[in-house]
Formats: structure tokens, sequence, C-alpha cells
């Protein structure tokens, strides 16, 4: 079995285990041995550290400076106010502390709303990108992709996917920002 497809499915065999509703929706892709591990999730809003113009479709983005803190994890989840989503992935060696491009997608992946903008790994391979809205509305239902260029070479993106709002389950980012 080639090693690329043995990781894939010990990375999505990890996943299911590791990751309540993994396997989904998930990691659709990753090149050869770029990505040690990935975890998705939401996390309730904070007050983003920077701003930086989007290099693709505009407006801005924010930026921060330390992973999210996931409230819960998984690929799949239902819409709140006052959440953001994303991925927090440790990359292999050879993107450690590398500047690449995030892109963030909604919709159809190959045709919604997306925009794009330059981040940089940590020495230890540590990056995160995510989404947030205002926090004080739904946030938007649908498919929201994930991923990191380096220059032209997909490293790999991941999927997760945001149902309808479930007006019994209890909204554990009410909280304003602060």
């Amino acid at each position: 079995m080639p090693r690329r497809v043995f990781v894939l499915g010990l990375m999505s065999a990890v996943l299911q285990l590791a990751v309540p509703g993994a396997g989904q929706a998930d990691l659709t892709y990753a090149h050869g041995d770029a990505l040690e591990a990935v975890t998705a999730g939401y996390f309730c809003l904070r007050r983003p550290d920077s701003a930086a113009n989007a290099l693709e479709g505009g407006g801005q983005v924010n930026l921060f400076r330390s992973p999210f803190d996931f409230v819960a994890e998984g690929d799949t989840l239902a819409s709140m106010p006052g959440i953001g989503i994303g991925v927090v992935a440790r990359l292999g060696p050879l993107l450690r502390n590398s500047t690449l491009t995030a892109r963030e997608s909604h919709g159809d992946p190959c045709c919604g709303k997306q925009q794009s903008w330059s981040t940089r790994s940590r020495p230890d391979g540590t990056i995160w990108l995510g989404h947030l809205e205002d926090g004080t509305a739904d946030f938007p239902p649908g498919l929201w992709r994930f991923s990191l260029w380096r220059g032209p070479d997909e490293v790999f993106s991941y999927d997760i996917t945001v149902l309808p709002p479930d007006p019994d389950a209890p909204n554990t980012c009410a909280v304003p920002l602060s």
C-alpha cells in the first residue's frame, strides 16, 4: 500500500476515534507527509490580535497569535451565535517556520465565496486557520473549507459542515466579547 494512502487512512481512523463526528466531512486532502496532525472544532469568539488585508476575496482577515481553544472538537456542528470555527494543524518538518497561503471558502468548495491570506507556521509546525463572525447572529450554515497552500501546491484541506441552529442545544458561547 502506498505510504500516502496508509498515512491518510491512519489519520482518518485516529480522527474518528479522537474526534466525535470525524469522517463525515473532515480531511479532504493532505500532500505526502506535510501534515502530522489536525484538529477541527468551534471556539468562543475572542478579539483578534490584529488584522491584515486579504490577498483574495477582499476585506480584512483577523489574525491571532495563539491557536484556538476549542469548546468542542469535530467537523460537523450546529450553528449558534458567538462562535468561530477552524482547524489547528501541525505541519511536517519541511513546512515548519514557512510562509504559506491560507484559503477559506463557504459553500461549494470549487466555486463558493473565497478569501485568502498570508500566514506563517510556527517553528514547531503549528498553524491555525479559522473563521469568525461578529457574534450577534447564528454562524452561517453550510460547508466551510480551510486549505493551506505553498505556492501553487496544496498542503492540506479540511471541511467543516455547519448545520442550521438547534433550538434545544445550549449556547456555550453566549457571553459578549470583552
